[in-house]
């Protein structure tokens, strides 16, 4: 996973979490525009039924939100955008999708947890997928 921020934070992935012992754990220092964690290299199958799973905290309760669409422009959408509403204990959140908006299979997607807007200073957000 990558992690990027144009104002300050780090990405971790030194603690535990359920049913896994590397969970990712990002915490801000001060927040920014654009403040994201981000896998990429996702495979798609056109108009296919697709779950996606992950468990996720916050420790102010603030919220993430995820989106799945193509790494390079046009940056065309794969995926409806899903909001989690995180607590400030560990919750498992799904949501299943159609893929949508490409003919064949792709190869370019990038899955994003998108930061910017709930970030806040001293704020840590802990995920596993």
């Amino acid at each position: 996973m990558g992690f990027y921020t144009n104002g300050g934070g780090t990405f971790l992935n030194d603690v535990s979490g359920p049913l896994s012992p590397s969970a990712g754990h990002v915490t801000i220092s001060q927040p920014g525009s654009n403040v994201q964690l981000y896998q990429t290299g996702i495979t798609l199958e056109p108009n296919t039924r697709y779950q996606l799973s992950f468990a996720a905290y916050s420790t102010m309760g603030h919220d993430v939100t995820v989106r799945l669409f193509k790494h390079v422009s046009p940056y065309t959408v794969y995926m409806p955008e899903y909001t989690a509403n995180l607590g400030m204990g560990w919750t498992t959140f799904s949501t299943e999708f159609t893929s949508s908006g490409f003919t064949g299979i792709v190869n370019d997607g990038r899955l994003m947890f998108w930061l910017a807007p709930y970030a806040a200073n001293g704020i840590s957000i802990f995920l596993i997928m």
